[in-house]
């Protein structure tokens, strides 16, 4: 209708154009008038824009030659117009053609306008919108009434054309848009708009508005929600998935719809148009609202929901509405295999556990009950009878008595991968030192026991060993042990505590008596120290002599007694010595000490062995058996009697040889005068006390000094008592028996003429201020001599001696026995005179101080050196050596005191 109305009107407008034309050169060729210039006012009121100054007149016209710029001349310059396309526009009284703006068609002034004519005759702009004169809109007033042209410029209305959603109206009262599904792209001047294709539709929100424009196929025909494009066809999105939104065709989305959250699907069969139609859970999957609602308005870029967890399953079905889960837990705390469990049926036990249905839960194997470990591989369903229990004891196998399992393989019953179960054999161990066998008599062949290796033995391992095979602990070498139970290498085998290591190869032996080595020394054993044994039988099992403190004292010796002992093991340190003759020991102890001999016995050597006083078989000098060698008891020797002690002879009356006092031997004297006369003397041996010890201990009761001692001790004569003309022997006798009181008795017998002087003196004791130390002869050196000597010169009696010099020189030697005469009631004057000084060897006269007891003693050793000396006077403080001068034919005689005779402190 629109387009008919448009063909009209040019058919209308283009005869009237040609009728003008026509009238305009009919005109033409009529004589034109002669032109005259017309004055500008004129010429501005007539032609308004006409350039100044060519404006003329031509008859009653006022004619213009050159309209001013933008205007052109019509019907023969009577009029200047705007030209096709542009229209008048005057702002503040001045006035030029503009071009038409777009939305707008000018189709120039009137042709035939003439002097004078009106503002409408040269040039208006019509508006495409009602084709009228329109000198107040703009070209947006157009554009949001739908109409437009291709630019600015337009000329004519068939240049008007309907916008973008916008049709071609009927009428020029108002353009009509694009209705719901349908759009149209404007420049065309169809009728109606394009509907989309089969299935598409646009998206109602965005065309809500009035205004709103369906500009394009592009936005308007859109996939809908619920829907997908494939091939150019529209399908309803499939079960599961969904679509919330339009989407553009030339999208690469709108050929698939959105898949639902995982673990969820839609309840209809098609055409879900939103995530809340994606309500229903598939099995396996862990869903409530909140995990649904998390995924977003079309479930992209949030986290997606979880399977079920271990130990859950879901069968599928709705979501709960109260919030709650999809997933159930497993019966009687029992698990899964894996997440994402979908039945009942799957829940079990897992490898490694057994089911404490009681507790209802899943407890692992034990690793030890009662030195024996567990384990169980496979799963089992949830009401499997068989792997339900208490401890485990009897759903899990047993790794075998002695043998543990540890927790060391993978545990598949939880999302926690750092546990670790026992599942099969190979968490079976034993530790190292420890051995495994098969159990004897059964044919299942993984039926082991173990046990730690035994004394002797050591473990194949040396290190925890897992699995269950042959593995027995290895013997050492014969006679070897281990230090502990649980060896585990053969470098452990060696010797026994009381056993030594006497070759390369490490062979062993016990230790013999008096050794001992530790155990696991490694070495030969070690020898007790000097005087230790050990008491140990080698081959007594029960016992080892394993250490030094095992080395008791060995029998005859003994710790001293100036040695400390501690009463602990360290007296093992302690050297012992043989024991002293007078002890006796049986050892035995590590800090065993000799015991003495009671009484009066002695032992006959060092180091005697004994374990009572029976041990002591001797006496000890000073005493003897005086009756027998049976005898229970030793008495002490008498007077004239001594026992040196046990010398190393058994030979009966050896020197006493321990077991009888001997007498001192009997002293012969012979003297021949010058006149030929012969006098023998017999003395028996005294001695000064009981309990003598030594020969040297006796001495001649009665001695005759040699024939140069002629007044020997220089006593004065008031000591003395003359007796004329009796035999020398009746002298003596006579002198003994004065003897008898406990006196010694001097005598002087001169062969000559028969006369005898005698006399006595008392003893004195120790300390005396004024002393006699008369040096005696020990009778055994003057018997061992005349013995040893025999016979010599004009005698022939045995042990007789005659001739000079003999005597001297045996009376000279060194005896150490002196009787002490007391002199301090002589005067100072015979004092002075007793005997002659002994001068030393430089001439010097043999004194010396003697003021206490250790300067006497020192002048007596003194004596004892020197053979001239016969006697030792110490006086005042002095001591001197004396000696008698020689007298022919004058012997002289001292008689000791009868033994037994002498009072006690002299």
């Amino acid at each position: 209708m629109a387009q008919r109305v448009a063909c009209v009107l040019l058919l209308v407008l283009g005869a009237a154009a040609h009728a003008h034309a026509t009238r305009s050169l009919q005109q033409q060729n009529k004589k034109a008038p002669a032109r005259q210039t017309v004055t500008p006012a004129v010429c501005k009121n007539k032609i308004p824009s006409c350039e100044a100054g060519k404006c003329t007149a031509q008859g009653a016209n006022v004619i213009c030659s050159q309209c001013r710029a933008t205007y052109v001349r019509t019907n023969g310059g009577q009029h200047c117009v705007c030209p096709v396309g542009t229209y008048e526009r005057c702002t503040s009284g001045s006035c030029s053609c503009v071009q038409c703006e777009q939305g707008f068609f000018c189709t120039g002034g009137v042709r035939t306008a003439r002097n004078g004519a009106k503002p409408m005759q040269r040039g208006v702009r019509r508006s495409c919108f009602g084709l009228e004169a329109d000198s107040k809109s703009t070209t947006a007033d157009l554009a949001a009434k739908g109409v437009t042209t291709a630019g600015p410029g337009a000329k004519q209305a068939s240049e008007c054309l309907p916008m973008a959603g916008y049709i071609m109206p009927m009428t020029w009262t108002q353009p009509a848009k694009c209705a719901a599904g349908t759009w149209s792209a404007g420049g065309t001047r169809d009728a109606s708009c394009t509907p989309c294709p089969a299935g598409l539709w646009e998206d109602e929100t965005v065309f809500s508005s009035a205004n709103a424009l369906r500009t394009s196929q592009e936005t308007v025909c859109m996939v809908p929600p619920g829907a997908y494009l494939s091939d150019g066809e529209v399908y309803s999105c499939d079960q599961g998935t969904f679509r919330a939104s339009y989407v553009k065709v030339s999208s690469p989305a709108a050929s698939k719809c959105f898949s639902c959250p995982k673990g969820v699907t839609t309840k209809e069969e098609a055409g879900a148009t939103s995530m809340a139609a994606c309500n229903v859970a598939l099995p396996g999957f862990n869903i409530n609202q909140d995990t649904i609602a998390s995924q977003g308005v079309d479930g992209l870029g949030s986290a997606e929901p979880d399977p079920c967890p271990k130990g859950t399953f879901f069968e599928g079905g709705a979501v709960p509405a109260d919030g709650a889960s999809t997933c159930q837990p497993c019966p009687l705390g029992t698990t899964t295999l894996s997440t994402g469990t979908s039945s009942v049926a799957n829940c079990g036990v897992a490898p490694g556990y057994f089911l404490d249905a009681t507790a209802g839960k899943l407890v692992k194997c034990p690793t030890n009950i009662a030195g024996q470990g567990y384990y169980r591989n496979g799963w089992a369903r949830w009401d499997n009878t068989a792997v339900q229990d208490t401890d485990g004891t009897k759903a899990c196998t047993a790794c075998g008595a002695g043998i543990l399992s540890a927790w060391t393989e993978a545990d598949s019953s939880g999302s926690d991968n750092t546990s670790l179960v026992a599942t099969s054999a190979d968490a079976c161990y034993i530790e190292a030192g420890w051995g495994m066998e098969k159990v004897p008599g059964t044919e299942d062949p993984e039926q082991f026991r173990a046990a730690i290796c035994p004394n002797g033995t050591y473990s194949a391992q040396d290190k925890r060993s897992f699995g269950l095979w042959n593995q027995p602990c290895m013997a050492c070498f014969p006679n070897q042990i281990t230090l502990r139970l649980g060896a585990i290498n053969y470098t452990e085998c060696t010797n026994a505590a009381g056993w030594g290591v006497f070759s390369a190869d490490g062979s062993v032996a016990a230790c013999p008596r008096g050794t001992w080595n530790p155990a696991g020394s490694g070495t030969a054993c070690t020898a007790c120290p000097a005087g230790r044994t050990t008491d140990i039988n080698p081959e007594d099992v029960d016992t080892a002599q394993d250490g030094q403190e095992d080395c008791v004292v060995a029998p005859g010796y003994g710790i001293p007694e100036d040695v400390q002992l501690t009463g602990t093991a360290s007296d093992a340190t302690l050297p012992p010595a043989l024991c002293p003759i007078g002890t006796y020991s049986n050892g035995g102890e590590i800090g065993t000490r000799c015991t003495a001999c009671s009484a009066s016995f002695t032992t006959s050597k060092n180091g005697t062995q004994g374990a009572d006083n029976s041990a002591c078989n001797k006496c000890i000098p000073g005493y003897g058996r005086t009756d027998s060698k049976a005898a229970v008891s030793c008495s002490m020797c008498s007077y004239g009697f001594y026992q040196t002690g046990y010398n190393g002879w058994d030979a009966l009356n050896h020197a006493g040889d321990g077991e009888i006092c001997l007498a001192c031997p009997l002293t012969k004297y012979a003297y021949v005068s010058s006149k030929g006369q012969k006098e023998l003397y017999d003395s028996e041996g005294i001695t000064f006390s009981q309990g003598s010890t030594t020969i040297d201990a006796c001495t001649p009761r009665l001695s005759q000094q040699a024939v140069h001692a002629g007044q020997v001790w220089g006593l004065p004569d008031s000591v003395f008592t003359a007796t004329q003309s009796i035999p020398a022997e009746a002298c003596v006798a006579g002198c003994r028996t004065k003897s008898d009181n406990g006196v010694s008795c001097f005598a002087e017998y001169d062969y000559a003429t028969g006369k005898c002087r005698s006399g006595t003196m008392q003893l004195a004791a120790e300390g005396a201020p004024a002393r006699l130390l008369v040096k005696l002869i020990p009778s055994g050196i003057v018997s061992g001599t005349i013995s040893a000597v025999g016979a010599v010169g004009q005698g022939s009696e045995k042990g007789s001696f005659m001739g000079s010099g003999f005597i001297g020189a045996v009376s000279g030697s060194k005896s150490g026995l002196y009787r002490q005469l007391d002199i301090s009631s002589f005067s100072s004057f015979d004092q002075s005179k007793m005997g002659v000084p002994l001068a030393d060897d430089q001439g010097v006269v043999a004194s010396m101080p003697a003021p206490d007891a250790a300067a006497v003693e020192a002048c007596r050793s003194w004596c004892d050196k020197n053979p001239g000396c016969w006697a030792v006077t110490v006086i005042s403080g002095t001591c001197t050596l004396r000696t008698g001068a020689p007298l022919l034919d004058v012997r002289s005689f001292y008689v000791n005191p009868k033994p037994g005779s002498v009072p006690a402190g002299v």
